[in-house]
């Protein structure tokens, strides 16, 4: 794997800070104008990517963070939401009146429920498309390129493997292909 140039490792400790390609790019001394194209290209590097992973592995490993560390954080979370809390008045008296925060709990269930993958389907790299929904009806143009006339739903399931894929394996997603996948800027191209 090739050493990162100056400006990429600048990049990479930038891009660690708050997952911001763009951000990161300028920050890193890319100007504003390309700053995008730039973090999109970096961010497909396999260097930059090995030294991003590496980056989070390193945070991981200094803050001592697991997903066991943030399910018990959840849990205890929800454990404090679920209990009740005695409101008191100015004088510091019980009112009669309990609290129960419902949203902090059912947030706290949510996290661990998809952790679990309880509420949507996981792919895993080598799986196949996922089967016919009707999630995504096909509302944009086809593109007059009939080379590019795929049928819309496999390009937006495409776009939702290519997610999972890159969300299973901690790379960053490909925004632009993604947001293509989906239909997005066709009418800018023509299409």
């Amino acid at each position: 794997m090739s050493e990162l140039t100056p400006r990429q490792s600048i990049f990479v400790k930038e891009y660690l800070v708050d997952l911001n390609g763009t951000a990161a790019a300028i920050r890193a001394g890319y100007s504003q104008k390309t700053a995008r194209q730039m973090a999109s290209q970096n961010l497909a590097k396999l260097n930059i990517s090995h030294a991003i992973q590496e980056g989070f592995r390193k945070r991981q490993e200094r803050l001592d963070i697991d997903q066991d560390w943030v399910i018990g954080r959840l849990k205890d979370n929800h454990d404090k939401a679920t209990q009740a809390v005695a409101l008191l008045d100015k004088h510091g008296e019980p009112t009669g009146t309990y609290t129960f925060q419902g949203s902090v709990a059912n947030r706290s269930l949510e996290l661990i429920g998809r952790h679990l993958g309880m509420f949507q389907e996981k792919l895993k790299v080598g799986d196949p498309m996922p089967e016919e929904s009707d999630d995504f009806p096909d509302e944009r143009p086809q593109p007059k390129d009939p080379k590019l006339r795929l049928p819309l739903d496999q390009l937006k399931k495409a776009a939702t493997w290519i997610e999972s894929v890159c969300y299973e394996l901690n790379f960053p997603v490909p925004v632009e292909l993604v947001a293509w996948c989906r239909g997005e800027g066709w009418e800018e191209m023509g299409h």
